[in-house]
């Protein structure tokens, strides 16, 4: 029910000027039908029908005008607003590696429901004296179980929380690391960049 609300507000724009258009017309073809309106009354009230257009128009200007009123100026209070955590913990893996525990938590800040996020990070390595290397990796959830799901589909409600996790190995001959963590939801689309030194004990913490 929360995705179909959800659904309905964000083309709410569009369904109110179709709604119109569908009565307009529906009105139009039973006036006609039932011989409401013809041709000679018509010719007979043209003022009154002036006077109807002119109301019309009045109103749809009015009517356009809120909509833009909310879509440019309140528009922000309907719309989807998260902060993303990244927590970044540098292990000792072996003689020649790193290790690397990522953990990213996403909070939905905002009043509309967060549909099927997708959690991904652009994982950039600094060498030295040479050019940075970067790779793409997707996050899994952490806690499966925890996750709000609708119609097969996981949704992160207003002020609620999501939380991924990732490990990956790191050459020690690396000395930094930067992560852009992106966040996807329906066409839309959030950041977080984070850089972190490639020593063993370092930690960096948002929350």
């Amino acid at each position: 029910m929360n995705l179909i609300i959800n659904t309905i507000w964000r083309w709410r724009g569009r369904i109110v000027v179709a709604l119109c258009v569908v009565f307009f017309i529906l009105f139009l073809l039973n006036s006609i039908q039932f011989s409401i309106l013809n041709q000679k009354l018509v010719k007979d009230n043209i003022f009154i029908f002036d006077l109807i257009v002119k109301i019309c128009e009045t109103t749809i200007l009015i009517v356009g005008s809120i909509l833009a009123y909310y879509k440019f100026f309140k528009g922000r209070t309907f719309s989807e607003k998260l902060i993303i955590y990244a927590n970044v913990k540098v292990m000792q893996a072996d003689t020649k590696f790193n290790l690397h525990s990522i953990d990213i938590n996403i909070v939905n800040v905002g009043s509309i429901s967060i549909v099927e996020p997708r959690v991904s990070a652009i994982v950039e390595n600094f060498l030295m004296d040479q050019p940075s290397k970067s790779e793409r990796i997707e996050f899994p959830r952490k806690y499966q179980e925890e996750v709000s799901r609708v119609f097969n589909e996981v949704i992160i409600q207003p002020q609620e929380n999501d939380s991924y996790h990732h490990f990956l190995k790191v050459s020690k001959n690396i000395w930094a690391v930067n992560y852009e963590v992106l966040i996807e939801s329906q066409n839309k689309f959030w950041k977080r960049s984070v850089t972190v030194s490639n020593i063993a004990g370092y930690e960096h913490n948002d929350k």
